[in-house]
């Protein structure tokens, strides 16, 4: 719905510091539930006076009568543009929302106004705004220092902002810890009372897959529109509870800070996927005394939850892309993977590599020669006398 002009429809507690208008007229309208600037002037039109509504005297008619004409008269309001599904205004619901629970101006919202109608709404910007008014100064800089959901050119350690805030390490560590449950808490908010939002905006996401990938790509594409600076691991963490009912965020060992899987709560019900990545690390990062190969449709039995194996084959392509992503395992065959030796050779094994390749008892000197000529390298412990 547009409105004549560039009038804003402030909120009631908004007018009473613009208007000084008294106590108990803004104790009457709180009331009478005329929260608005527009249900304000609606209801004068409507009534032509105010002396109708429960403890209006005519003090109280004539302020919010001088207040209604003021803005007719100014912008050259009309009826028809008053009533138009002023009550169904979902841009106002949301702008209103935004002033009762972050303090945000009407002014600093409206500025969303016409994105927001058209599906464009810049959502993550609007989110930056809100932290600006949920956060101290002191908290603001540890979410964006210490949290990993904002890309910094310089880190700092708990100890370091401590003594920038002077306080100690351990309530640093308190502080970072708690943030994200602060957001996490707002954004729950968001969609018990104003779940609709999420029609208003688009990021190209297709949460109809098996699987949704947030990524350095996604990161660098809403940082460029918004002009923000916001990590994949805080997208990932927006949108895994903006899609709560239908997906879950599934990596949990690794330190990924690129790469984000939200998947569907159906396949994630059938299949242990944070096990899965975990375990991958577990194997590609742990010690490997050899190369192995890996048959992938055997080793997914080991995280099935269930006897469905109609759903074997997304959970087997979401995990073959994971495997091929984030760990960069070589494939040899169709989802079968080398695992490889992540440990020197020792030097015990290299003799036996020797006696094997020559085929016959040798010298100590012959072995020596031999090893010498292969460029090992070798520390003290492992000379050959």
């Amino acid at each position: 719905m547009e409105y004549p002009g560039s009038i804003i429809n402030y909120h009631l507690f908004e007018i009473r510091e613009m208007e000084h208008f008294s106590e108990r007229t803004f104790n009457v309208c709180l009331e009478e539930s005329l929260d608005s600037l527009f249900k304000i002037i609606a209801f004068y039109y409507k009534h032509g006076n105010f002396m109708m509504i429960k403890n209006c005297g005519e003090k109280t008619n004539n302020e919010l009568i001088d207040i209604a004409q003021k803005y007719l008269i100014k912008y050259n309001l009309t009826p028809a543009a008053l009533f138009r599904n002023e009550e169904n205004n979902l841009f106002e619901k949301f702008k209103f929302f935004c002033f009762e629970n972050f303090n945000i101006s009407s002014l600093a919202i409206e500025e969303y106004k016409k994105d927001f109608n058209a599906g464009n709404f810049q959502f993550f910007k609007f989110i930056m705004l809100a932290f600006k008014t949920m956060f101290t100064e002191r908290d603001f800089f540890i979410l964006e220092s210490n949290c990993g959901f904002f890309k910094v050119k310089k880190k700092y350690t708990l100890q370091a902002i401590g003594d920038k805030f002077e306080i100690t390490y351990e309530r640093v560590r308190q502080i970072s810890k708690k943030i994200p449950i602060e957001i996490e808490t707002t954004m729950m908010r968001f969609l018990k009372e104003i779940n609709y939002i999420q029609n208003h905006f688009n990021y190209n996401l297709n949460f109809n897959n098996d699987y949704c990938l947030i990524n350095s790509f996604t990161a660098d594409s809403i940082n460029l529109n918004e002009k923000l600076n916001f990590t994949p691991k805080f997208y990932a963490f927006i949108f895994s509870l903006l899609k709560k009912d239908t997906h879950q965020l599934v990596q949990r060992g690794c330190k990924n800070d690129k790469n984000f899987y939200l998947i569907k709560d159906e396949l994630v019900s059938a299949f242990n996927f944070c096990n899965f990545y975990e375990n991958i690390c577990a194997l590609t990062h742990n010690r490997n005394d050899q190369t192995y190969q890996l048959n992938l449709n055997d080793y997914l039995q080991n995280f099935l939850n269930t006897s469905h194996l109609t759903l074997l084959n997304p959970i087997s392509t979401i995990c073959r892309h994971i495997i091929l992503n984030e760990f960069k395992l070589k494939e040899v065959d169709d989802k079968i993977f080398i695992i490889q030796r992540n440990t020197p050779k020792r030097l015990s094994e290299y003799i036996v590599e020797i006696l094997n390749d020559k085929g016959r008892p040798l010298h100590l000197n012959e072995i020596r020669k031999e090893l010498n000529r292969r460029t090992v390298k070798r520390t003290s412990q492992h000379r050959i006398a």
